[in-house]
């Protein structure tokens, strides 16, 4: 149990209307509100007291609504199974309190209502929403039974951060580059060199342990990884973990990506050589789909949490890749393995 007295809890109670009142105001403040008269070198040592412990945690920005109304805003309801366990709920309290994306979360309980839990979530873009939706029931399919989307507007804001990443920047500058040698893929005569030379690429933007072009086989008329990243280790142990723990087969019948950032908790992977040598932790897949069918997957794994942001510019590329492969008559009479 945390212990405040009534001065520390004025004190909070100012800096959260605004982080950045100097201790001379708030000095005059309390001697306002409460008739306590104390030192500017007084109220500071109160801070950094109420720092020291934890209480205060960080000063964050409020920021114009108009600002926030930019991003696309989702007040999401889950509906949990019957047999929900406590666990797996803290679990998904811890997953999106160490979320950027979630500005709120909390249970909800009795007046009959259908949902159990709610979380606004703010994000780029509508699609990323959808991809992080993808990550959600990943990790917590066996806990929700349903969930509903409602699209909002804010109208009361909480602090909310804006990240300003450079090497997202990066990353689609880097992603420019990558568009340029697919369009050069229809010209050239080197196509395998040319789709090599795209997985390489694929893994350097987004700073992927490996990445692995799978493609039709029409002579077996079998998925076949056609071109890899390099990879230190057993190349079959790692089919194994795509195809078998995995199970490309799903993402073939949804023709929807599979994405995770724990891929041992996601997929029940067991201690799997290629995964703990290479400190793999997360997936991500992505269909060809050429004429309605998927012809090919493309698919990264990763040693760090890919964004919701990442997600959505590896599925553009994705897309790219695909339109190129129709280009090139791969799923005609030219093979391209």
């Amino acid at each position: 149990m945390i212990k405040l007295d009534e001065i520390d809890k004025e004190i909070l109670t100012l800096l959260g209307r605004n982080g950045r009142t100097s201790g001379s105001q708030i000095s005059k403040d309390l001697t306002t509100v409460m008739n306590k008269s104390m030192t500017d070198r007084a109220a500071l040592q109160r801070i950094d007291r109420l720092e020291n412990r934890k209480i205060i945690q960080g000063y964050t920005t409020i920021l114009n609504s108009d600002i926030v109304a930019e991003k696309t805003s989702i007040m999401l309801l889950l509906k949990f199974v019957t047999s929900a366990e406590p666990t797996k709920i803290d679990k998904l309290n811890a997953y999106l309190s160490g979320s950027s994306f979630c500005l709120t979360a909390a249970r909800l309980s009795g007046g009959g209502g259908i949902f159990d839990y709610i979380c606004h979530l703010v994000f780029d873009t509508e699609r990323q929403f959808y991809l992080e939706l993808n990550v959600l029931y990943r990790a917590f399919g066996d806990l929700i039974s349903d969930h509903l989307v409602n699209k909002s507007t804010i109208v009361k804001q909480v602090p909310y951060i804006i990240s300003f990443d450079r090497t997202l920047e990066a990353r689609k500058k880097w992603m420019s580059s990558i568009k340029l040698g697919l369009e050069e893929i229809y010209e050239s005569k080197k196509i395998k060199d040319k789709l090599q030379q795209f997985v390489n690429d694929f893994m350097g933007c987004f700073g992927a342990r490996y990445v692995c072009l799978w493609l039709i086989d029409r002579d077996a008329d079998e998925l076949m990884p056609a071109f890899f990243s390099d990879i230190a280790g057993d190349q079959y142990e790692y089919e194994y973990v795509s195809i078998d723990k995995i199970n490309i087969n799903l993402l073939l019948e949804t023709m929807k990506p599979v994405l995770s950032n724990n891929i041992a908790r996601d997929f029940k992977i067991t201690i799997v050589n290629w995964i703990t040598g290479k400190g793999v932790k997360s997936y991500a897949g992505y269909p060809l789909i050429q004429e309605n069918r998927v012809r090919g997957v493309l698919e990264m794994y990763g040693d760090k949490n890919f964004s919701s942001a990442e997600f959505e510019l590896a599925e553009v590329l994705s897309s790219e890749l695909a339109g190129e492969l129709v280009n090139i008559g791969y799923g005609s009479s030219s093979p391209v393995v």
